[in-house]
């Protein structure tokens, strides 16, 4: 069984991943256990030179009023977390967020952590994602 540590700063924990495109990208994202799909920054996207299915989803986030009904366009392409990935299909936010003072590519939801036993012992800082 593959165990992948997990960073922590402040109060999130971050993991390193790869987005398989036209180009192979290696990311760094944060594990937000509450989204039901992964996210990527559009800046990541046109990096790996993503293909555009022509679509976008309103998604509604749990955090609050501030992200109700997110628009997100979808792209061929695949998350990938150790030997993991998620579907075909990944989603962009029209932004690169900062979390805790750092900039991350990837928003992992539960449609690629749920390939994971996923230990987060905030008292002690620590965390991994076991295949």
């Amino acid at each position: 069984m593959m165990a992948m540590p997990l960073k922590m700063r402040g109060d999130t924990f971050f993991v390193e991943c790869k987005l398989g495109g036209a180009n192979k990208l290696d990311l760094l994202g944060v594990i937000d256990s509450g989204s039901s799909v992964s996210f990527l920054s559009e800046t990541a996207c046109e990096r790996a030179k993503l293909k555009y299915k022509g679509s976008e989803n309103k998604f509604m986030c749990i955090h609050g009023k501030g992200h109700r009904k997110i628009d997100a366009r979808c792209y061929r392409g695949v998350i990938v977390v150790g030997t993991k990935a998620g579907s075909g299909t990944v989603y962009a936010l029209d932004v690169r967020p900062t979390v805790n003072g750092m900039r991350v590519d990837a928003v992992l939801g539960r449609d690629i952590l749920r390939h994971f036993r996923v230990t987060l012992d905030w008292r002690e800082g620590t965390g991994w994602l076991e295949e």
